[in-house]
């Protein structure tokens, strides 16, 4: 379960190593203390950045499904073993493993009962993997020349799902 929350951080795309950055959010209206992450390259004249995320395991699967990101050769997802399977094969339990959390996700939404705060990141933590996955398959396997375009990655698509659940909590 430590990969689950704790991705390893890809390498930037300029052959850099690249690390997460803590900072601290300004927010008056809440004495609790939080924090903004995102993932940058090691070489300040890279300059590549991730986006700017409230979980540090978002932040970095975020960067691992971007532009910025050099996808690895392998990739290991902590919840789903693909070892051994083809593009469909993957591509299918990808989707099937997609529609069992978006079905679980949508009963709790419509029966008005939110979900435990627990199963509620494990949710979103899996869904977050399953884009980055689907990201690291466009690129492998599809053949492509770039790593996908921003407008398509999936990790940054805001999807219904994501929006039903951060209207529960």
């Amino acid at each position: 379960m430590d990969l689950f929350l704790n991705p390893e951080i890809n390498f930037c795309t300029c052959g850099c190593e690249a690390r997460l950055i803590k900072n601290p959010q300004n927010s008056p209206k809440s004495d609790k203390k939080r924090f903004d992450y995102w993932v940058e390259c090691l070489d300040d004249s890279c300059k590549n950045k991730g986006h700017v995320e409230n979980q540090s395991w978002k932040a970095i699967l975020s960067w691992n499904g971007s532009l910025c990101s050099d996808f690895p050769e392998i990739i290991e997802i902590p919840f789903l073993s693909i070892v051994g399977l083809n593009q469909e094969e993957i591509e299918n339990k990808v989707h099937e493993l997609e529609k069992q959390l978006q079905s679980q996700a949508n009963k709790s939404y419509k029966s008005g009962r939110p979900l435990p705060q627990k199963t509620y990141i494990e949710l979103k933590a899996k869904l977050a993997w399953l884009g980055y996955l689907k990201n690291w398959l466009n690129y492998y396997f599809k053949n492509t020349e770039a790593s996908p375009s921003e407008d398509d990655s999936e990790i940054h698509q805001k999807n219904k799902v994501s929006n039903e659940l951060s209207s529960q909590q």
